[in-house]
């Protein structure tokens, strides 16, 4: 047994070495054959994951990325990887099987409110798009909680400082806040933390208390 696993860490090795080099698919040959041989090899689907990744097979990147999750001591960083690409290539379907490898780690509405969080960070046209894109793709799946979204996502945010995006949410929820009944509850979040000294936290509705609360990191 330890032939083998040392003959997995030695095809890891390789297909890091040709990663480096630019030579792809010498690498994942050789990341697929350290995982045959070691079925549960984290950081060989971590690696196809980055390559597939570079390359835009965004479907084989995110099935690598889970496969990682699946198999790693701390799946964080995996996890991460998975979720920007579902929220990048609206697929929204690979979070059935994020849910079923969880096995109560951080939940996976929580990971998916911080990931968003970084997409739209990261992207300077579409962050209201990404925003209720995602609030209203993953209405579809009953293990993701939307508070739960929100509530991540907004505490991400607040951390970084970034009250412009709050102010352009504002704007846009308040021409699109009928028919969805979290969107006046996010509306009133972004308006007390925009400017915190204006209402009285215990008049606030419960659901948006308890997110406020959170992201403020105060008891009250």
């Amino acid at each position: 047994m330890a032939g083998l696993s040392s003959k997995a860490d030695y095809l890891l090795e390789t297909g890091n070495n040709h990663f480096e080099k630019g030579a792809f698919k010498k690498a994942i040959d050789a990341y697929k054959k350290a995982i045959q041989i070691k079925p549960h090899f984290a950081e060989a689907y971590f690696n196809l994951g980055v390559i597939y990744g570079e390359n835009g097979d965004f479907n084989h990147a995110i099935t690598a990325f889970i496969k990682a999750v699946e198999f790693a001591s701390d799946a964080s960083v995996s996890l991460g990887n998975a979720l920007k690409l579902i929220v990048q290539n609206n697929a929204w379907e690979q979070l059935n099987k994020l849910n079923k490898i969880r096995n109560g780690q951080e939940t996976l509405s929580s990971a998916l409110g911080n990931t968003l969080s970084e997409v739209i960070q990261e992207n300077e046209s579409d962050k209201f798009y990404l925003f209720k894109n995602t609030l209203d793709s993953v209405q579809a799946y009953t293990f993701i909680n939307r508070h739960e979204v929100v509530n991540a996502l907004c505490l991400s945010i607040y951390k970084q400082g970034d009250l412009s995006f709050l102010k352009l949410i504002i704007e846009e929820l308040e021409r699109e806040k009928e028919g969805d009944p979290i969107l006046p509850l996010i509306l009133q979040v972004f308006d007390y933390l925009l400017e915190p000294g204006l209402q009285d936290i215990n008049q606030l509705h419960p659901d948006v208390r308890t997110v406020v609360e959170s992201v403020l990191e105060r008891k009250v």
